[in-house]
């Protein structure tokens, strides 16, 4: 008789370390499955709302400042045409009232050389009106 080697599989060992081998790789995938679901899944989403909260913040307060600086801008455009516009009108009042007090005297010098001209002053005004 052959002696056989002190370690030599049967089919019956082949089968139960293939199964337990499928079993511990079964095993592992589900330690693996309950530990991606029950503790790295919820604190993964958890950082990802936290950052994406953070970074819709951020991108919501730039758009604010930018509103603003775009209100602050046109509010700057608009009081600069505005003061232009009252200079100009300032400017055109000035010419005109220029332009009437020398025709008043223009008119009262005309009278004083014809002889009509009116004599009367603010007190005589004010006598007159009482």
């Amino acid at each position: 008789m052959i002696p056989f080697p002190p370690f030599f599989p049967t089919a019956g060992f082949l089968i139960s370390a293939a199964i337990g081998a499928v079993m511990g790789v079964a095993g592992c995938f589900s330690v693996w499955t309950l530990y991606d679901n029950l503790i790295d899944d919820p604190r993964v989403r958890a950082e990802v709302r936290d950052t994406m909260v953070a970074k819709v913040e951020h991108d919501a307060a730039l758009a604010e400042l930018a509103e603003q600086t775009r209100q602050r801008l046109a509010a700057q455009s608009a009081f600069e045409q505005y003061r232009l516009r009252l200079a100009i009108m300032q400017s055109e009042n000035t010419q005109i009232s220029v332009k009437l007090e020398q025709e008043i005297q223009a008119n009262e010098d005309r009278l004083l050389a014809a002889g009509r001209s009116c004599l009367l002053d603010g007190a005589d005004v004010n006598w007159l009106r009482q």
